[in-house]
C-alpha cells in the first residue's frame, strides 16, 4: 500500500537525474503534462503552497510524486463522487472497467493515477443487497474520449476476513452501473493499530524535518536520518552523533576512557601486561598467575593460604600464631616479648630440654643421664666428641665420685685434633670418700672435647651444653 507524508520541505528534496522532469513522469503513464491549474491540487496534496510551475516547485511536485510505496501517511483516499460504467459494462471477471468520465464534478479536474494509491479500491452497485461488488486496481487512465479506465482489478474481495477474492462476490454490472471509490475493510486492514503488535512490510518516514525522527517513548532517545548519514541523540537532539550504516568510523570512541573501535566493532580496551584478558566465552576476566597465590572462582578472586596464613573473622589476612605452645602454629612471644617455656622443645620426655636464656638468646641442652658410665641419650664418657657449630660451646658435667681402693677421678680435654689436649677441667674423691661434682669448659668452634673417668667408681648425672 502506497502512503505518503505529504508536508515534506522544500529542504530535503533530492533532485532528479537531469534526464528526469514532470513531464517525463506523466510520459511514463501515458499521459500529457496536465496544465499548471491541473497540477496544483496535486502541489497542494503534497505540501507546496503557491504553486506556479517553477523549476523547483516542479522538481519538488515529481519527487513526491515518485515516492516509493509504504509511508506512513494517508492511504491517498479519493472523495470522488458516484461514477458510471461506460458500454456495456463489465463481465465478471473482467479485470479493467471503463468509467463515463472520472472528474471532480465541483472543478471539472480529471483524476490521474498520481492521485492514487498504488493499490485504490471501488465498489460496485453500492447498497445492492444482493449485487454489491467490492475490488481492488493499480492503474488509472484518462481516455482521449474523456472516458477513463481502471485496469489490472482484482475482483469480487470479500466483505469479510480473511479479505481475498472469491468467485461467489464477483458479479457482471452492466454499463450505467454506479461505481464509487470507497475505504472498504481491505483498506481499513493495511492500517497499523497502536494498539495490537504489527508487522510492516513497506517502508515508513517519521517527521518531516531534519529535527525529527524516531524518539522513544518515556526518554529524550531519538535515530533519525540526515541526508546520507543516519543520526542519534539521547537528549532530543540537543547533540546529534553520526553513525554510517556500513562503518563505525564514524562513531566516536574515548582515547582515555578504554573504549575502541577495531574492525568496525566497539569494543573495550585491555592491557596486555596488567592481567585482563577476555575469556573463551566472551566475558572480561582477572587473569591470576598459578605461581603466585590467587585463585579465580565464580564469587571472584581470592588469595590461597596455608595451616599457618588464614583469613581471621574479619576477613583480614593473618599468621596462625600464639604465645601458648601448641601443635601446627606459629610462636608469637608474650606481654613481656619473651617465648614461654616448652615452645623449643624436641622431646616431651624430658622438661628440661631446650630452655631458653632471655640474657642471651641461648639454648641449654640435656644431652643424657649415664650410669655405670652407659649413656641413654648424646653424651658418653670416655668418648670424643667434635664442636661442629659455628659458635663456641659451653658445657657441664654433673658427675658422681666414690674411693673404692683408688681414687675416683673425672677430667675434660680439649684439642685442635683428636689428640688427648688440653685438660681443662678436673675432679677427684680421695680415701674412703665420696660425692657430687661439676665441672665445665669450653670448646672452641671446630675443636674436639671428652670426657674421661678413672679409678674407683665414677658415673654422671647429667650433661649440659649450650651455645655461646
Amino acid at each position: 500500500m502506497r502512503k505518503y507524508i505529504f508536508a515534506i520541505l522544500m529542504g530535503l528534496i533530492v533532485a532528479t537525474p537531469a534526464q528526469a522532469s514532470l513531464w517525463g513522469y506523466f510520459a511514463e503513464k501515458g499521459q500529457n503534462l496536465p496544465s499548471v491549474a491541473a497540477r496544483t491540487p496535486l502541489a497542494d496534496s503534497c505540501g507546496i503552497s503557491g504553486y506556479a510551475g517553477l523549476y523547483t516547485q516542479n522538481l519538488a511536485l515529481e519527487t513526491c510524486l515518485r515516492a516509493p510505496d509504504g509511508f506512513l501517511g494517508a492511504t491517498l483516499p479519493v472523495a470522488g463522487a458516484t461514477y458510471t460504467l461506460a458500454g456495456s459494462g463489465v463481465t465478471g471477471s473482467g479485470t479493467s472497467i471503463t468509467l463515463q468520465t472520472l472528474t471532480l464534478p465541483q472543478s471539472g479536474y480529471e483524476l490521474l493515477d498520481a492521485d492514487f494509491s498504488t493499490t485504490f479500491y471501488v465498489t460496485l452497485e453500492p447498497g445492492s443487497r444482493t449485487r454489491q461488488e467490492i475490488a481492488s486496481c493499480t492503474t488509472v487512465t484518462q481516455n482521449a474520449d474523456n472516458t477513463a479506465t481502471l485496469s489490472n482489478c482484482t475482483r469480487g474481495l470479500l466483505p469479510i476476513s480473511p479479505y481475498t477474492a472469491s468467485t461467489t462476490f464477483q458479479f457482471a454490472h452492466a454499463g450505467g452501473t454506479s461505481l464509487i471509490f470507497s475505504d472498504p475493510p481491505q483498506l481499513f486492514n493495511e492500517l497499523g493499530s497502536l494498539q495490537d503488535d504489527e508487522t510492516v512490510t513497506g517502508e515508513w518516514i517519521f517527521g518531516t524535518t531534519t529535527s525529527k525522527g524516531i524518539c522513544f517513548i518515556n526518554t529524550n532517545f531519538c535515530i533519525r536520518s540526515n541526508s546520507s548519514t543516519i543520526q542519534w541523540s539521547d537528549d532530543d537532539w540537543l547533540n546529534a552523533y553520526n553513525l554510517n550504516t556500513s562503518t563505525a568510523s564514524a562513531l566516536t570512541a574515548s582515547s582515555t576512557q578504554g573504549i575502541s573501535i577495531d574492525n568496525a566493532k566497539v569494543s573495550v580496551k585491555v592491557s596486555s601486561t596488567q592481567g585482563m584478558a577476555f575469556g573463551v566465552d566472551g566475558r572480561l576476566y582477572q587473569q591470576v598467575s598459578s605461581t603466585r597465590g590467587l585463585i579465580n572462582s565464580s564469587t571472584g578472586t581470592y588469595i590461597t593460604t596455608t595451616a599457618n596464613l588464614i583469613f581471621n573473622s574479619g576477613g583480614a589476612l593473618d599468621i596462625n600464631g600464639s604465645s601458648t605452645p601448641g601443635a601446627n602454629i606459629i610462636p608469637i612471644s608474650n606481654v613481656s616479648g619473651t617465648l614461654a617455656v616448652g615452645w623449643i622443645a624436641t622431646s616431651t620426655t624430658n622438661t628440661h630440654q631446650f630452655l631458653r636464656s632471655t640474657s642471651t638468646g641461648a639454648y641449654w641442652s640435656d644431652l643424657g643421664v649415664s650410669h655405670n658410665n652407659t649413656s641413654t641419650v648424646g653424651r658418653a664418657l670416655n668418648t670424643t666428641y667434635q664442636n661442629t657449630s659455628t659458635f663456641p660451646l659451653y658445657v657441664v658435667v654433673n658427675s658422681y665420685l666414690e674411693y673404692s681402693g683408688t681414687a675416683g677421678r673425672i677430667e675434660a680435654f680439649v684439642s685442635s685434633t683428636l689428640s688427648t689436649g688440653l685438660k681443662v677441667a678436673r675432679q677427684e674423691v680421695a680415701a674412703a670418700g665420696s660425692g657430687y661434682f661439676t665441672i665445665s669448659f669450653i670448646v672452641p668452634t671446630g675443636w674436639y672435647y671428652k670426657v674421661l673417668s678413672s679409678g674407683g667408681v665414677t658415673f654422671f648425672e647429667g650433661w649440659y651444653e649450650i651455645q655461646l
